[in-house]
């Protein structure tokens, strides 16, 4: 009797790791929270030089599924983010004086995000949102001090190169342009076959503010749907 239980035991349990990709591939590793938040920081370091201590930020992190609407990555991925700004105030919100105080607030504010592959850690995408950048220009003023493309995507590629972004540096291949509005210049590359790189130079520091992993479809996607901004504003 003992053998028989046994042996039902054992294959109750094959039959479970079979139908678990858990149980069945022990290599496939889920990051927590906790861990994301760790790696977001070193991403932070090493490509902006900036130093975050989670205790000192309003902390925005969720989970993102695969099939989550918004999800254009094709991966799971936590979303990871920091910011200056208590949203929560958004909530509560009551009188005209309360909306326009905090609306002051928020545009001193500064966020710093990112998307972290959750089996790998691999970065998607990551950037920093300075709402305060502009320094109050108009669209008007903004458009006359405008990055020109051949500016930025000389900026883009030294950074590629000084951060090795991109292994296949000598696959690199210009896709295009994105402006949506003209404080910034987004460049397109394509990497290596169906993968492309989208990276955002501000037009008045003319410095990196953020950039993401992509495919060759989604960046061109954005290319088209931008392409009037000059005329109608661009759509985003």
């Amino acid at each position: 009797m003992f053998l028989a239980i046994s042996i039902l035991l054992i294959n109750h349990n094959a039959t479970i790791a079979k139908n678990n990709p858990i149980a069945s591939e022990s290599k496939i590793e889920y990051i927590d929270e906790e861990k994301a938040k760790e790696t977001a920081i070193s991403y932070f370091q090493k490509y902006f030089d900036i130093k975050i201590k989670a205790d000192d930020y309003f902390q925005y992190n969720r989970h993102i599924n695969i099939d989550n609407k918004h999800n254009k990555t094709g991966k799971e991925y936590w979303e990871i983010v920091f910011s200056t700004f208590d949203r929560s105030k958004l909530r509560d919100i009551k009188t005209q004086k309360e909306a326009d105080k905090i609306n002051e607030e928020r545009k001193k504010s500064v966020t710093y995000y990112a998307k972290i592959e959750i089996h790998d850690e691999e970065i998607l995408e990551i950037g920093i949102i300075d709402n305060n950048n502009d320094k109050g220009l108009t669209i008007e003023e903004l458009r006359e001090i405008e990055i020109s493309t051949e500016d930025a995507k000389k900026i883009t590629l030294e950074f590629i190169k000084a951060k090795e972004l991109i292994k296949e540096i000598e696959e690199l291949e210009f896709l295009g342009e994105i402006r949506i509005a003209p404080d910034s210049c987004y460049i397109a590359y394509e990497y290596k076959k169906d993968r492309a790189i989208i990276i955002r130079v501000h037009s008045l520091s003319q410095e990196i503010s953020c950039f993401r992993f992509t495919t060759k479809e989604q960046a061109e996607k954005a290319i088209e749907v931008n392409k009037n901004n000059d005329k109608d504003g661009g759509i985003g």
